[in-house]
């Protein structure tokens, strides 16, 4: 997973790098950071209108539960009110996530990856201070390995060492996003 952080470091460099004189925002989510999952954002100014942005989150064994996740959310979002950050908006977002977990007497570990749609308002509370409320909807495929299936666990292990493969796929209609973020305008 230490690759992961890093890929996710790199990201954010070349997002701040290409974000040169444009306005820039780091931002966190609050019910996230309840939930003992650290996250980071950056959401920059790509014209009059719109924004791109691109969400970190992670967590391992919150609260002491059995639970280990790595996602990224880039997203494009659409500003109603003719100026970024500032109102209404709607997002055509993505996410790609990892996740091991283990709950009741079953345990996953998997990928997902998913597109929806964000729909929001952010509240100025200052010049540099901003909270937004999102909620976002849309369709996520994920394939993740399941030691409860009908499968013999044997099929899966080679050597004591697990295949890159799963034995559940599928897809969901679910929530992508949903949160209440805090943001720091830079510049």
């Amino acid at each position: 997973m230490s690759r992961f952080k890093i890929y996710i470091a790199l990201i954010f460099c070349c997002v701040a790098q290409i974000a040169g004189a444009q306005q820039i925002a780091v931002k966190t989510d609050v019910l996230f950071d309840g939930l003992a999952t650290p996250n980071l954002g950056l959401e920059l100014v790509t014209g009059n209108k719109t924004t791109l942005g691109i969400s970190a989150m992670g967590c391992s064994q919150p609260y002491g539960k059995d639970i280990n996740f790595l996602a990224v959310q880039p997203e494009f979002r659409y500003w109603f009110n003719g100026r970024p950050m500032t109102r209404e908006f709607v997002g055509l977002g993505a996410i790609v996530a990892s996740y091991r977990l283990q709950w009741k007497n079953e345990f996953y570990r998997g990928f997902a990856g998913g597109i929806g749609l964000t729909f929001g308002y952010t509240y100025n509370i200052s010049k540099r201070f901003n909270v937004e409320g999102y909620f976002g909807f849309g369709a996520v495929a994920y394939r993740h390995f399941d030691h409860e299936s009908e499968v013999p666990l044997e099929t899966y292990y080679n050597d004591g060492d697990s295949k890159d493969y799963g034995n559940v796929t599928g897809y969901m209609l679910m929530p992508t996003k949903i949160g209440i973020a805090v943001s720091y305008i830079l510049k």
